[in-house]
């Protein structure tokens, strides 16, 4: 993660509050008790109620046992209600396209789950997630999500990080053996520094390992005209899929999530999973 600040600390706290209100921790059964398998970010397409997540943190639960994330945004620091999703599909890449789109979309089919929902949380414009290709990086990069560490430990803190880092130049030759070989449609890697810059008081820190974010979305930061919010100035380049503690951050660009949206609606695709709960 950058340890170069680039966006002053007003607007900062603001995509921090703005963020935070879209982007839940996710929770499974994992040996015989209910933890985090991730992070997810909730957006509104037409009349549907979509969570996009990685889909490998599916891999190792069963999906019948409960899926859970946060009723709402923290309360108190740390402190979360968990809320079971009572109907939903999961809409995942098939066989083929699993390891290359590691991407799965949560379809919320309960009318009192997106009523519940809806009341708590803010669900993002569809919009907000950047066009398929990504040609070039202008603004600074931005992470959001929840490390499992920094959930685990009941400190008087938000779980909640946002942190800089920045798209790396070129493939790292470290990437961990076993690896999905790198494909320029859509892998983006970037920096995960020991250090980083904590936000908003400007500490350094030493970045928490990473776990538990896989899924969380990664932003652009561009300079909007007109007055500034930030819903004009952050988009999505993609969502985060693994990672190599203080090495790099491997991301599913904005090009896979794009290409399973529109296979997922598309009811003549043949590269969709469904599973119905």
């Amino acid at each position: 993660m950058d340890i170069n600040q680039s966006i002053d600390d007003i607007r900062i706290k603001a995509i921090e509050e703005f963020t935070i209100k879209s982007i839940t921790p996710l929770f499974g059964r994992v040996n015989q008790k209910i933890d985090q398998i991730g992070t997810g970010t909730f957006f509104k397409m037409g009349e549907k109620r979509l969570l996009i997540t990685a889909n490998h943190i599916f891999d190792n639960i069963v999906i019948s046992d409960g899926v859970y994330l946060a009723k709402s945004p923290e309360n108190k620091p740390n402190y979360f209600e968990l809320y079971r999703l009572e109907k939903f599909d999961l809409l995942t890449p098939n066989k083929e396209l699993k390891d290359l789109v590691d991407v799965a979309i949560i379809d919320f089919t309960d009318y009192d789950d997106i009523q519940t929902l809806e009341r708590n949380w803010h669900f993002l414009p569809i919009t907000q997630i950047q066009g398929k290709t990504i040609d070039k990086i202008h603004g600074s990069v931005i992470i959001t999500g929840y490390p499992s560490e920094r959930l685990s430990n009941m400190l008087n803190t938000s779980a909640f990080i946002t942190a800089y880092t920045k798209l790396l130049d070129s493939v790292p030759k470290n990437i961990f053996p076993g690896a999905i070989p790198y494909d320029k449609r859509v892998d983006l890697y970037f920096e995960y520094r020991q250090e980083a810059i904590s936000i908003p008081n400007n500490n350094i820190i030493n970045t928490p390992n990473a776990i538990g974010m896989s899924g969380c979305p990664i932003w652009e930061y561009v300079s909007s005209k007109g007055i500034w919010s930030p819903e004009k100035s952050l988009y999505i380049i993609g969502i985060q899929s693994s990672f190599v503690h203080k090495q790099y951050i491997r991301g599913k660009s904005s090009f896979a999530v794009n290409e399973l949206l529109d296979k997922a609606f598309d009811n003549n695709s043949d590269s969709i999973n469904a599973i119905n709960k």
